[in-house]
Order: structure tokens, then sequence, then C-alpha cells
């Protein structure tokens, strides 16, 4: 529901599977990680949007923080999208998210 509904809609998350283009994939990829042992937030230091009309895009620098039985673990993440707004709503239109390697 947080998502812009067409086939254009595009998700690329942090792993070679994470992508997932339109509500029928979008749906997909979300039952895959609601089924997952761990659950996942952010935690985010730097977040930067600009508007022009109804349509949005943002870059975020933080963190991804799993939660597990065994504690919660952090990992650097960084995030870039685009959203519309539809209905006073905003909805993604494209959420790129990665993990950033860390320098040789």
């Amino acid at each position: 529901e947080e998502f812009a509904k067409g086939d254009d809609t595009l998700l690329v998350g942090a792993l070679a599977q994470d992508r997932a283009r339109g509500q029928a994939e979008l749906e997909a990829f979300f039952q895959r990680e609601f089924a997952r042992p761990e659950s996942l937030s952010f935690s985010w230091r730097e977040v930067e949007v600009a508007v022009r009309g109804e349509i949005a895009w943002l870059h975020a620098e933080g963190d991804l923080v799993l939660h597990s039985d065994e504690g919660d673990r952090r990992e650097p993440y960084r995030l870039t999208g685009v959203l519309e707004q539809h209905g006073g709503k905003w909805l993604w239109r494209l959420f790129h998210g990665g993990q950033p390697a860390a320098r040789a």
C-alpha cells in the first residue's frame, strides 16, 4: 500500500534477488521479507528530500537494523527513491536501497 500502482513502479534492494517491478512482484517480495525469521527496521542519520509539485525524491544514510532472538545487528544502509503524491499520500515509485561496501 506504500507503493504506487503500475508496472513502472520499481523496488531494488541490497541483494541481487531484491528486485520487484509492479504490484504482483512487490507483493511477492514483501511476503518473502515478512516470512524471514528476523524483522528489520531503519535508523537514519541523514535524510534529504526535494519536492517539485507531485514528485519528490530522497536520499538517506543510516543503518539497517536486524532484530532477532540473539539481539539487534546494525549494518550501513543507503536509500534513494522517487515518490508521487496520490490522493494526498506520498507513494513510492522507485525505491533503491543498498549496503555500501567498505573501502579497501
